[in-house]
């Protein structure tokens, strides 16, 4: 199999980003560019020049929708999701080009993991400010959880205490194991439907007025896809002051893969 270079693996992502763009226009469903992703279609209308992933949301009462239609589809994109997909430990769906094979060096090996956007579910969030943190409080614990029980090996600590407390969390988190935390996750999700909602979001970025009902599409890449109209917003809440670069050394990837065709 020949490995796939950085410049073939954005522009496979881009493919899969114009046939899930597709999908929901065929089928009346909504979708946002989201994090990195919508960062960099603002600041430099296509990839952030040192990123190399694709991330929408998609409103959780569409989510399943989507994937049903793709996971009928039987084409050469697959969508894979912990609910269809035993292998699978991820709390959102990615959606990957057959075609190829990649293999994330940090985590667990996935069947059938190619080249992937990923899709994560857009949910209700409290208006409350102080009911808004609790929330975030519970869900960040819960994807922590998921976290450790879905690592190879638990992340480097400095001291005799943090090192106790993180293999005790790992092992408490793998003897719970991955399926458990995903239904917790999931659970949460299906309680907020985002319909009439006055603030919408997700459990990792900054919430957002309800920007459902307004059109609104930024350029990624040479091409147009839906994002939220509130970004500044989004990106600021959660962000700060995006369109300012970090500096140098923070311009890196955060990922540690690697793809290949399958011939």
């Amino acid at each position: 199999m020949r490995q796939i270079n950085q410049d073939e693996l954005k522009k496979i992502e881009v493919d899969i980003l114009k046939y899930i763009r597709n999908i929901c226009e065929e089928n009346n469903i909504q979708y946002y560019l989201a994090y990195g992703t919508l960062i960099g279609a603002v600041r430099h209308k296509g990839f952030i020049p040192w990123d190399d992933d694709i991330d929408i949301m998609v409103p959780i009462e569409q989510y399943n929708k989507l994937i049903r239609i793709i996971d009928e589809d039987g084409g050469e994109y697959k969508v894979l999701d912990w609910e269809n997909n035993s292998n699978y430990f991820y709390p959102f769906a990615k959606v990957v080009d057959s075609r190829t094979r990649l293999v994330e060096l940090e985590e667990k090996a996935i069947d059938e993991l190619g080249v992937y956007v990923d899709i994560f579910p857009l949910i209700a969030v409290p208006q409350n400010r102080i009911q808004y943190n609790l929330f975030m409080l519970k869900m960040r614990r819960l994807i922590r959880e998921w976290r450790y029980s879905s690592m190879l090996q638990p992340e480097e600590k400095k001291g005799i205490l943090k090192r106790l407390v993180r293999d005790i969390r790992f092992t408490y988190a793998n003897r719970k194991g991955a399926e458990y935390w995903l239904n917790e996750i999931r659970s949460e999700e299906k309680k907020r439907p985002v319909s009439n909602a006055e603030v919408i979001g997700d459990y990792y970025s900054a919430r957002s007025k309800n920007f459902l009902a307004e059109k609104f599409e930024l350029e990624f890449e040479g091409e147009m896809f839906s994002a939220p109209s509130t970004y500044d917003d989004i990106l600021s809440g959660g962000y700060g002051d995006y369109m300012e670069l970090p500096p140098k050394e923070q311009r890196v990837t955060h990922h540690h893969f690697k793809a290949w065709y399958v011939e």
